[in-house]
């Protein structure tokens, strides 16, 4: 089942966003409403055994699932942190904030180890390196910048456009930039060649890769998730249009086999789809407000 909280869209400098946010976490997500956050609740991450959420209080918090309890809080932002994510071997954290900057936590001491900062604008979306040893961020000030995180230092930037996702592919060569057009580009790690994807009708909120790499995923303001079907960065197609939600999707993520997609959105739903058959296979209800965020409990099965 899928883990579903609400997530930052487009932030501003200030910690607001262009639509109301939820406080509401699903109940499969096993957690109770999240009253220990004081205020809105932008992303969570989930990693085996534990929960990373982030919220418009500042704060990132860890959560054990199995007894619905927080286990540590991690402070040190100066605004809403509107978005959280494990390293790939689930030993740090990463938040990005609209304070401007980005974190790197140890959840296991609740010490930040680095505050990355560059950015001109909020932080609105961060991705790990498949070998955890670099971190992607897009900000609303425009370039997507990559840090080396051995020595805390940004040493790449590219696309100078507001940036509402980034996602970095499995094999580390690649990543996708999801902008607030239409236009989704997968750059090359030197960033001085991308394959652009058209097909999207309005801003792409948010892009996710499959986890063999072979497909990417979009979801939009145009109400729709499309799948892509990537071979290199001189070719790739859109093989399936995914339609049922009634408003802007606003995340979307594989599972962890692949063989399903989940997609949170404005009309305060979660959807899984068969990304082969384009067909819709459970909708999710239950949430009063937009469903920025949704996360699959690790596992093949789930």
């Amino acid at each position: 089942m899928a883990q579903t909280t609400a997530s930052a869209g487009e932030g501003t400098d200030n910690g607001n966003v262009q639509e109301p946010i939820s406080h509401a976490v699903h109940e499969s997500a096993g957690l109770p409403a999240p009253d220990e956050h004081s205020d809105d609740l932008h992303s969570a991450d989930s990693d085996l055994g534990q929960l990373a959420s982030a919220s418009a209080d500042g704060t990132v918090k860890i959560w054990d699932p199995a007894t619905h309890q927080c286990s540590a809080t991690l402070e040190g932002h100066g605004g809403s942190v509107f978005s959280v994510v494990w390293s790939p071997d689930g030993t740090q954290l990463a938040s990005g904030s609209a304070d401007r900057t980005i974190k790197i936590w140890n959840p296991a001491t609740g010490q930040c180890t680095a505050t990355l900062e560059s950015h001109a604008g909020s932080v609105l979306s961060v991705a790990w390196s498949p070998d955890g040893t670099q971190l992607a961020s897009a900000s609303r000030d425009g370039p997507i910048e990559i840090w080396d995180l051995a020595t805390a230092q940004m040493i790449l930037e590219a696309f100078r456009e507001l940036v509402l996702s980034v996602a970095w592919s499995p094999d580390g060569y690649k990543f996708a930039s999801g902008p607030d057009d239409t236009i989704i580009k997968i750059w090359g790690w030197a960033c001085t060649n991308s394959l652009t994807l058209e097909g999207h009708t309005r801003s792409v909120g948010s892009v996710a890769w499959s986890p063999d790499g072979a497909r990417l995923a979009s979801g939009s303001d145009d109400r729709t998730v499309k799948v892509w079907d990537l071979w290199d960065l001189d070719h790739g197609q859109c093989t399936a249009t995914l339609s049922g939600h009634d408003k802007f999707v606003q995340s979307v993520t594989w599972s962890p086999n692949g063989a399903r997609l989940a997609s949170g959105s404005d009309d305060e739903t979660v959807k899984i789809w068969d990304p082969i058959t384009s067909e819709c296979v459970a909708t999710l209800g239950g949430h009063e407000d937009t469903v920025y965020s949704v996360a699959w409990s690790p596992g093949p099965a789930r």
